[in-house]
Protein backbone atom coordinates (compact mmCIF):
# COMPACT_ATOMS: atom_id res chain seq x y z
CA UNK A 1 0.00 0.00 0.00
CA UNK A 2 2.89 2.36 0.72
CA UNK A 3 4.20 1.94 -2.83
CA UNK A 4 0.76 2.71 -4.31
CA UNK A 5 0.38 5.72 -2.05
CA UNK A 6 3.74 7.13 -3.17
CA UNK A 7 2.87 6.47 -6.81
CA UNK A 8 -0.46 8.29 -6.57
CA UNK A 9 1.22 11.18 -4.75
CA UNK A 10 3.74 11.50 -7.59
CA UNK A 11 0.92 11.71 -10.13
CA UNK A 12 -0.89 14.35 -8.11
CA UNK A 13 2.28 16.36 -7.50
CA UNK A 14 3.18 16.28 -11.20
CA UNK A 15 -0.23 17.64 -12.10
CA UNK A 16 -0.06 20.27 -9.37
CA UNK A 17 3.36 21.41 -10.60
CA UNK A 18 2.06 21.67 -14.16
CA UNK A 19 -0.83 23.82 -12.96
CA UNK A 20 1.45 26.09 -10.98
CA UNK A 21 3.64 26.59 -14.03
CA UNK A 22 0.62 27.58 -16.10
CA UNK A 23 -0.96 29.92 -13.56
CA UNK A 24 2.32 31.51 -12.51
CA UNK A 25 2.82 32.43 -16.15
CA UNK A 26 -0.74 33.76 -16.48
CA UNK A 27 -1.45 35.24 -13.08
CA UNK A 28 -4.40 37.14 -14.56
CA UNK A 29 -6.60 35.82 -17.37
CA UNK A 30 -8.41 38.35 -19.57
CA UNK A 31 -11.70 37.58 -21.29
CA UNK A 32 -13.27 39.98 -23.76
CA UNK A 33 -16.35 39.79 -25.98
CA UNK A 34 -17.79 41.79 -28.83
CA UNK A 35 -20.97 42.47 -26.90
CA UNK A 36 -21.78 43.99 -23.51
CA UNK A 37 -21.61 41.28 -20.84
CA UNK A 38 -24.62 41.31 -18.51
CA UNK A 39 -24.04 41.48 -14.76
CA UNK A 40 -25.56 38.01 -14.39
CA UNK A 41 -23.10 36.57 -16.90
CA UNK A 42 -20.20 38.33 -15.22
CA UNK A 43 -21.34 37.03 -11.83
CA UNK A 44 -21.34 33.42 -13.02
CA UNK A 45 -18.14 33.44 -15.06
CA UNK A 46 -15.67 30.73 -14.19
CA UNK A 47 -15.88 27.00 -14.80
CA UNK A 48 -16.24 26.57 -18.56
CA UNK A 49 -13.77 29.30 -19.43
CA UNK A 50 -11.25 27.78 -17.03
CA UNK A 51 -11.73 24.29 -18.50
CA UNK A 52 -11.07 25.58 -22.02
CA UNK A 53 -8.05 27.56 -20.91
CA UNK A 54 -6.53 24.73 -18.91
CA UNK A 55 -6.98 22.17 -21.69
CA UNK A 56 -5.40 24.52 -24.20
CA UNK A 57 -2.42 25.25 -21.94
CA UNK A 58 -1.79 21.60 -21.07
CA UNK A 59 -1.62 20.81 -24.76
CA UNK A 60 0.31 23.87 -25.93
CA UNK A 61 2.93 24.09 -23.21
CA UNK A 62 3.25 21.18 -20.81
CA UNK A 63 2.90 18.43 -23.39
CA UNK A 64 5.34 20.00 -25.87
CA UNK A 65 7.96 20.72 -23.24
CA UNK A 66 7.82 17.13 -21.97
CA UNK A 67 7.68 18.29 -18.38
CA UNK A 68 5.79 16.69 -15.49
CA UNK A 69 5.32 13.38 -17.39
CA UNK A 70 2.15 14.65 -19.09
CA UNK A 71 2.11 13.47 -22.70
CA UNK A 72 -1.41 14.28 -23.88
CA UNK A 73 -4.54 16.18 -22.80
CA UNK A 74 -7.98 16.13 -24.40
CA UNK A 75 -11.69 16.53 -23.73
CA UNK A 76 -13.77 13.37 -23.09
CA UNK A 77 -16.31 12.04 -25.57
CA UNK A 78 -19.90 12.83 -24.63
CA UNK A 79 -21.40 15.49 -22.41
CA UNK A 80 -22.50 13.43 -19.41
CA UNK A 81 -19.12 12.31 -18.14
CA UNK A 82 -17.71 12.71 -14.63
CA UNK A 83 -14.53 14.27 -15.98
CA UNK A 84 -13.98 17.57 -17.79
CA UNK A 85 -10.46 16.83 -19.06
CA UNK A 86 -8.47 13.64 -19.63
CA UNK A 87 -4.69 13.69 -19.24
CA UNK A 88 -2.32 10.87 -20.14
CA UNK A 89 0.64 10.66 -17.76
CA UNK A 90 3.75 8.57 -18.33
CA UNK A 91 6.98 8.26 -16.38
CA UNK A 92 10.01 6.04 -16.92
CA UNK A 93 9.35 2.56 -15.60
CA UNK A 94 5.56 3.03 -15.44
CA UNK A 95 2.73 2.24 -17.80
CA UNK A 96 0.73 5.15 -19.20
CA UNK A 97 -1.80 6.33 -16.65
CA UNK A 98 -5.09 8.04 -17.50
CA UNK A 99 -6.01 10.98 -15.26
CA UNK A 100 -9.70 11.86 -15.34
CA UNK A 101 -9.96 15.44 -14.12
CA UNK A 102 -12.97 17.33 -12.79
CA UNK A 103 -12.32 21.07 -12.59
CA UNK A 104 -14.25 23.23 -10.12
CA UNK A 105 -13.92 26.98 -10.36
CA UNK A 106 -14.73 28.71 -7.08
CA UNK A 107 -15.22 32.47 -7.01
CA UNK A 108 -13.46 33.97 -4.00
CA UNK A 109 -15.92 35.02 -1.32
CA UNK A 110 -18.79 32.86 -2.55
CA UNK A 111 -20.30 30.09 -0.42
CA UNK A 112 -21.41 27.71 -3.15
CA UNK A 113 -21.31 23.91 -2.92
CA UNK A 114 -20.69 22.82 -6.52
CA UNK A 115 -21.76 19.46 -7.91
CA UNK A 116 -18.93 16.99 -7.41
CA UNK A 117 -20.05 13.73 -9.02
CA UNK A 118 -23.13 11.54 -9.28
CA UNK A 119 -23.62 8.62 -6.91
CA UNK A 120 -24.06 6.06 -9.68
CA UNK A 121 -21.05 7.16 -11.73
CA UNK A 122 -18.86 7.31 -8.65
CA UNK A 123 -19.84 3.76 -7.69
CA UNK A 124 -19.38 2.48 -11.24
CA UNK A 125 -15.89 3.98 -11.52
CA UNK A 126 -14.53 2.73 -8.21
CA UNK A 127 -16.31 -0.64 -8.18
CA UNK A 128 -14.65 -1.55 -11.48
CA UNK A 129 -11.17 -0.80 -10.08
CA UNK A 130 -10.15 0.78 -13.41
CA UNK A 131 -6.64 -0.23 -14.31
CA UNK A 132 -4.25 2.69 -14.78
CA UNK A 133 -7.03 5.25 -14.25
CA UNK A 134 -7.25 7.89 -11.54
CA UNK A 135 -9.97 10.42 -10.83
CA UNK A 136 -8.63 13.79 -9.72
CA UNK A 137 -10.25 17.02 -8.64
CA UNK A 138 -8.81 20.45 -9.44
CA UNK A 139 -10.19 23.38 -7.45
CA UNK A 140 -9.35 26.85 -8.77
CA UNK A 141 -10.16 29.73 -6.45
CA UNK A 142 -10.42 32.85 -8.59
CA UNK A 143 -11.47 36.48 -8.34
CA UNK A 144 -13.22 38.13 -11.32
CA UNK A 145 -12.85 41.84 -11.94
CA UNK A 146 -14.88 43.71 -14.54
CA UNK A 147 -12.63 46.04 -16.55
CA UNK A 148 -15.04 47.27 -19.23
CA UNK A 149 -18.60 46.44 -20.30
CA UNK A 150 -17.36 43.78 -22.68
CA UNK A 151 -14.50 42.28 -20.72
CA UNK A 152 -13.08 41.26 -17.37
CA UNK A 153 -10.05 39.78 -15.65
CA UNK A 154 -9.87 36.54 -13.70
CA UNK A 155 -7.03 36.37 -11.20
CA UNK A 156 -6.22 32.91 -9.86
CA UNK A 157 -5.93 33.02 -6.08
CA UNK A 158 -5.26 29.36 -5.27
CA UNK A 159 -4.95 25.99 -7.02
CA UNK A 160 -5.63 22.65 -5.34
CA UNK A 161 -5.20 19.13 -6.77
CA UNK A 162 -6.69 16.06 -5.05
CA UNK A 163 -7.46 12.41 -5.69
CA UNK A 164 -11.24 12.24 -5.36
CA UNK A 165 -11.12 9.15 -3.16
CA UNK A 166 -8.76 10.86 -0.70
CA UNK A 167 -10.98 13.82 0.17
CA UNK A 168 -12.03 13.91 3.82
CA UNK A 169 -15.54 12.59 4.33
CA UNK A 170 -16.88 16.01 5.39
CA UNK A 171 -16.39 17.22 1.81
CA UNK A 172 -19.08 14.86 0.45
CA UNK A 173 -22.72 15.80 0.85
CA UNK A 174 -25.10 13.41 -0.91
CA UNK A 175 -28.25 15.17 -2.13
CA UNK A 176 -31.15 14.35 -4.42
CA UNK A 177 -30.70 16.37 -7.59
CA UNK A 178 -32.64 15.44 -10.69
CA UNK A 179 -33.52 11.75 -10.75
CA UNK A 180 -30.60 10.47 -8.71
CA UNK A 181 -28.10 11.11 -5.95
CA UNK A 182 -25.46 13.77 -6.43
CA UNK A 183 -22.43 14.48 -4.26
CA UNK A 184 -21.84 18.16 -3.57
CA UNK A 185 -18.40 19.51 -2.68
CA UNK A 186 -18.76 21.04 0.79
CA UNK A 187 -16.27 23.00 2.91
CA UNK A 188 -14.60 24.17 -0.28
CA UNK A 189 -12.65 26.89 1.57
CA UNK A 190 -10.66 24.37 3.61
CA UNK A 191 -10.18 21.16 1.65
CA UNK A 192 -8.26 18.39 3.40
CA UNK A 193 -7.37 14.93 2.18
CA UNK A 194 -5.99 11.64 3.49
CA UNK A 195 -4.90 8.58 1.54
CA UNK A 196 -7.47 5.81 1.05
CA UNK A 197 -7.66 2.61 -0.97
CA UNK A 198 -10.49 2.22 -3.47
CA UNK A 199 -12.23 -0.15 -1.06
CA UNK A 200 -11.96 2.32 1.82
CA UNK A 201 -13.54 5.01 -0.31
CA UNK A 202 -16.32 2.75 -1.55
CA UNK A 203 -17.18 1.87 2.04
CA UNK A 204 -17.79 5.58 2.69
CA UNK A 205 -19.86 5.92 -0.49
CA UNK A 206 -22.01 2.90 0.45
CA UNK A 207 -22.54 4.26 3.96
CA UNK A 208 -23.63 7.67 2.64
CA UNK A 209 -25.90 6.00 0.10
CA UNK A 210 -27.56 3.91 2.82
CA UNK A 211 -28.27 6.98 4.97
CA UNK A 212 -29.51 8.90 1.92
CA UNK A 213 -31.88 6.11 0.84
CA UNK A 214 -33.30 5.83 4.36
CA UNK A 215 -33.99 9.58 4.41
CA UNK A 216 -35.71 9.37 1.03
CA UNK A 217 -37.80 6.45 2.25
CA UNK A 218 -38.82 8.29 5.42
CA UNK A 219 -39.68 11.42 3.43
CA UNK A 220 -42.00 9.45 1.12
CA UNK A 221 -43.92 7.95 4.04
CA UNK A 222 -44.44 11.30 5.80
Amino acid sequence: MKKQREFEKKIRDDLQNALWKIFNKYKVLTISTNWRVLDKTYGEVGGRFLEDFLLSELNNHVMKSGEFNIVKAYAPDGRRTMEDIIVEWQAKGFETQKLLISLKGHKAGSSSNPNLCSLQKTKAFYESHPENSHFLLIVLHYLPERIVDDGFHMSIQEVGTYHLKDLEERHFSLQTIGSGGQFLLTNIHNIKDEYRTYKDFLDIVYKKESVWLEKKKTKKTD
